[in-house]
C-alpha cells in the first residue's frame, strides 16, 4: 500500500496521513490556493487529498452504473437533437469556424439538457478508461484555471479541472511510461519527459503536442523543472545528467554530469544564489550545482 504525510517544515512534526490499501504512492504536487494535494498512484487513480480535513477523493471516480449513464444520455440526446441541429445550422451558415466551443456557446442557451448530456458522457469516458490509464507515475498543479495534468504508465498525459475531477483532454505521444511532468506558471501548457528519453511540451487549451525534444541517448527522463522568469527545462535523466534546454530555440544550453547515476529528482533553489540546482540521485545522494 502507499502511504504520505504532511510535516511542519520547521519543526518536521507530522501534521496529517492518508494510506493507501491498494498500491503505493508514486507521484505528489500541491494545490497551495486549496490546501489540497494530489497523490499519483500505482493503481491507476488520482487522489486529490484535503490534508486539513482528511476527505479524500479517487480520480476518475464513477458513481452510476454504465448501463444507467448510457440509457441516460441516450434519452437526452433525443430531446435535445432538434436544438443541437438549429444551433449547428446556424453555425455553419454564418461562415464561422465550427469549434466544438463555438458549438456549445450556441446550443447551451437554447438547450439547458446539453449540459447534462456532456456530464453523462463524462462519466462513461471515466468508466470505460478510468482503470487502464497504468500507474500514475507523474502529477503536477497547472495555476491558470487551477488544474492539474498527470502523466501514466500509459504514455499519456491527462489535463483535469482539479475543482470537479472532470477529465479535460488526453494527450497520447510518449513511447512508453511518462516518467515526469511539469505545469507552467503563467500558461496552459505543460511538459513532460519519458521512458523513451524524449521530452515533450504541450498546449493543455487544444490538447496538442507543441514541440519535441529527443535525448534518447541519455536513456529514460527521470524528473524535471522549470528554470524559474525564463523559458528554460531542466531535464534529470538516468544516465546521471542535468542537462537544460531552450523552449524558444529547441537548443540544448548546457548539461551537467552529476557524478552519480539516475538523476531521479531536479528542482532550483527559488531563493539564493538564484538558478542553484538541486539533483537527487538513485545512489542516495542530493548534489547542489551553484550557477556561474
Amino acid at each position: 500500500g502507499g502511504v504520505a504525510h504532511v510535516r511542519g517544515w520547521r519543526s518536521g512534526k507530522q501534521v496529517a496521513t492518508t494510506h493507501c490499501t491498494t498500491g503505493p504512492f508514486l507521484s505528489s504536487a500541491e494545490i497551495p490556493e486549496a490546501g489540497t494535494v494530489l497523490l499519483g498512484c500505482g493503481n491507476g487513480y488520482t487522489y486529490k487529498w484535503n490534508w486539513h480535513s482528511g476527505e479524500s477523493i479517487s480520480l476518475p471516480h464513477i458513481t452510476v452504473p454504465g448501463v444507467t449513464l448510457i440509457k441516460k444520455s441516450m434519452v437526452l440526446v433525443h430531446k435535445c437533437k432538434s436544438a443541437a441541429l438549429a444551433a449547428l445550422d446556424t453555425l455553419l451558415s454564418s461562415g464561422d469556424d465550427l469549434t466544438m466551443d463555438s458549438f456549445l456557446d450556441a446550443v447551451l442557451p437554447v438547450s439547458p439538457g446539453m449540459k447534462k448530456v456532456l456530464g453523462c458522457l463524462y462519466y462513461i469516458n471515466d468508466m470505460f478508461y478510468g482503470t487502464a490509464f497504468g500507474p500514475v507515475k507523474a502529477v503536477a498543479y497547472v495555476p491558470t484555471y487551477v488544474r492539474f495534468v498527470t502523466g501514466s504508465g500509459d504514455g499519456r498525459v491527462r489535463y483535469w479541472n482539479s475543482r470537479n475531477g472532470q477529465l479535460l483532454k488526453v494527450m497520447g505521444g510518449h513511447r512508453g511510461p511518462v516518467n515526469a511532468i511539469v505545469g507552467d506558471l503563467t500558461k496552459q501548457e505543460a511538459i513532460s519527459g519519458g521512458e523513451d528519453g524524449t521530452v515533450r511540451v504541450w498546449c493543455l487549451e487544444k490538447g496538442v503536442q507543441k514541440f519535441l525534444f529527443i535525448q534518447d541517448y541519455a536513456g529514460p527522463v527521470l524528473s524535471l523543472a522549470i528554470y524559474p522568469a525564463s523559458r528554460i527545462i531542466v531535464v534529470g535523466s538516468a544516465d546521471g545528467y542535468v542537462r537544460f534546454w531552450d523552449l524558444h530555440s529547441g537548443m540544448l544550453l548546457c548539461a551537467i554530469n552529476t557524478g552519480g547515476r539516475g538523476v531521479n529528482g531536479v528542482a532550483i533553489n527559488p531563493s539564493g544564489p538564484l538558478g542553484q540546482i538541486l539533483a537527487a540521485g538513485a545512489d542516495g545522494y542530493v548534489r547542489v550545482f551553484n550557477p556561474r
